[in-house]
């Protein structure tokens, strides 16, 4: 989804704005199309995509990733995902043989796609009063 998402995008300014205008400011439109992904999954932990099919994407704690974590993971995806390099081969044999069914940007930012359903279970539980250690004065 979010593939169709950021192949449609392009679109919108170069209907709009023309051949001309696009052209010259074809590196805005990347850094916009970089930033949707990189800023929806460090802020949010999702996508437009991933959220349509209830994905989350988490750290080791479950929670959302933040976003130096959404960098690294974007970073790495416009290598090992690009339909215009390896059509994202590289991604899919990486997560195939992985141990954790990781892609390369998973691995290096330490980040997870979990389904949405799931994400309460990979969250440890807050400390609480009654969890912390009783310690005894010896005298």
């Amino acid at each position: 989804m979010d593939g169709i998402i950021l192949w449609c995008l392009p679109a919108i300014p170069y209907v709009i704005f023309g051949e001309g205008v696009y052209q010259q400011t074809i590196w805005l439109w990347i850094a916009i199309l970089f930033s949707y992904i990189f800023l929806m999954e460090g802020l949010l932990g999702w996508t437009i995509g991933k959220w349509l099919f209830g994905l989350r994407v988490v750290n080791v704690d479950g929670k959302v990733p933040g976003l130096l974590k959404a960098f690294i993971r974007t970073l790495l995806k416009v290598f090992e995902a690009n339909p215009m390099l390896f059509g994202g081969g590289v991604a899919g044999i990486v997560a195939l043989i992985s141990k954790k069914r990781h892609r390369l940007g998973d691995m290096l930012a330490k980040t997870y796609v979990v389904k949405r359903s799931d994400v309460s279970k990979i969250t440890p539980l807050e400390k609480s009063v009654q969890a912390e250690p009783n310690f005894v004065e010896v005298v």
